[in-house]
C-alpha cells in the first residue's frame, strides 16, 4: 500500500490495498498503526475514528494497548473535550487496574 502510495501517490489505490490486508491483519497493532500513519499523512481524521473504531471492537485488550494509546493521542491533537473524555473513559473501563493518567504511560 504504501509503495503504491510512494510511486503512484494514488491514495485511492493504496486505501484500497490497506484495506485488503486489515482484512488478514485487523489484529497486528503495527499493521493498524502503519495504516493510522497513511490516513494521518492524508489529514482523513473521520477514516482514522472509523479504523480506530472497527479495530478496537476486534482486538483483545491485551493486544489493543497501543491502539488505545494512539486514539487517546488523536483525539488530544484533534478531538474535542467530548471526544477526549469519551475515549479515555472507555479506555479506563478496559483496563480498569491500570486507568492511570494518559499523560502518565
Amino acid at each position: 500500500a504504501l509503495m503504491e502510495w510512494h510511486v503512484n501517490e494514488n491514495p485511492t489505490v493504496a486505501r484500497k490495498v490497506f484495506e485488503l490486508g486489515l482484512k488478514q491483519y485487523i489484529n497486528e497493532p503495527a499493521y493498524v498503526l502503519e495504516y493510522l500513519k497513511f490516513l494521518e499523512h492524508l489529514n482523513d481524521k473521520n477514516n482514522m475514528r472509523v479504523l480506530f473504531e472497527k479495530v478496537l471492537k476486534s482486538l483483545p485488550p491485551e493486544k489493543a494497548q497501543e491502539i488505545w494509546n494512539k486514539y487517546l493521542e488523536f483525539e488530544y491533537n484533534f478531538g474535542d473535550s467530548e471526544s477526549i473524555e469519551n475515549v479515555n473513559q472507555r479506555r479506563n473501563e478496559i483496563y480498569q487496574d491500570q486507568s492511570i493518567n494518559y499523560f502518565l504511560n
